[in-house]
């Protein structure tokens, strides 16, 4: 029988919206500064986040005229958002996590009002540094269903399957590219702490919750949608580690997957089959 022990276990997660629905507002030329390549417009705080991949677009699907060289009715970017709710775009989360005004994409001015909508709309996966622990639990609520249908009974006799978890981090607010505490790709325990404020789009994401990982392809995890219901940071007053508890709620199925990489998927030129965040798309992801 074999045993195995924890240090193979990670946590990565999507930045998603709670719905699809977009946040509207109008832009207008005073709101875009070309030499500082920051914009706004009149959205509520909290609604993005640093580092959100967003569906930037008009809501007549007329052409944006915002970034320099863009002629398409809308754009996917990535965000960072000041203090003041000013907005820079850039093309990587990196970019984005860092708000290097010299990597922020060029912008230009419109003569006249935009009506525009955004929405986050992100399909990679990030790790979440610094993470020491998590735990989850699943459990299936029974269901009294004598005096339903039939139709009913066969659906719902088995219960209905929910899940909770927690996630133990070492507390961590920045992440530099050249950092050697926390990747320029990797979450920071931070964000979700700001997730839970997060208006409009609620504070939910995906999550893949590894328990295994060999390294060389083959991996067990659960991925399931969750919400954030609590974050707690536990900050001493003498030499102690800050630390932050994130407690989460399932909302939707949650799946234990086995996966095994096969390799990458080739194209008819040889060239590799890329997914919207340009990672490559492995064959059969989900075989034992």
């Amino acid at each position: 029988m074999s045993i195995y022990l924890g240090r193979e276990g990670y946590v990565q997660l999507t930045r998603i919206a709670e719905t699809d629905e977009y946040v509207r507002g109008v832009l207008t030329p005073n709101d875009v500064n070309v030499s500082e390549r920051r914009f706004s417009f009149n959205f509520s705080s909290s609604v993005f986040i640093t580092g959100d991949r967003i569906e930037l677009g008009t809501q007549d699907l007329s052409n944006l005229v915002l970034i320099q060289n863009h002629s398409f009715p809308d754009a996917l970017v990535y965000v960072n958002v000041d203090d003041a709710g000013g907005i820079r775009l850039f093309d990587t989360f990196e970019q984005a996590v860092n708000g290097d005004i010299n990597d922020a994409l060029p912008l230009e001015r419109d003569t006249g009002n935009q009506n525009i909508r955004a929405r986050t709309r992100d399909p990679g996966f990030n790790f979440i540094s610094q993470v020491y622990k998590y735990e989850i639990t699943t459990s299936r609520d029974s269901v009294d269903v004598t005096a339903l249908g039939k139709s009913f009974r066969e659906n719902y006799s088995n219960g209905l399957i929910s899940g909770q978890g927690s996630l133990s981090c070492f507390w961590e607010y920045k992440n530099t590219l050249g950092d050697d505490k926390v990747g320029g790709k990797d979450e920071v325990p931070n964000y979700m702490a700001k997730l839970l404020l997060r208006l409009k789009q609620g504070s939910v994401f995906r999550g893949r919750f590894v328990i295994f990982d060999d390294k060389r392809g083959h991996k067990i995890f659960y991925q399931m949608r969750c919400v954030v219901t609590n974050v707690a940071i536990q900050a001493g007053t003498r030499d102690e580690i800050i630390e932050t508890e994130i407690n989460f709620v399932t909302s939707g199925p949650i799946s234990l997957k086995v996966s095994q990489d096969f390799g990458s998927l080739l194209l008819e030129d040889s060239s590799k089959l890329l997914a919207e965040d340009s990672t490559q798309i492995l064959g059969d992801p989900e075989a034992p």
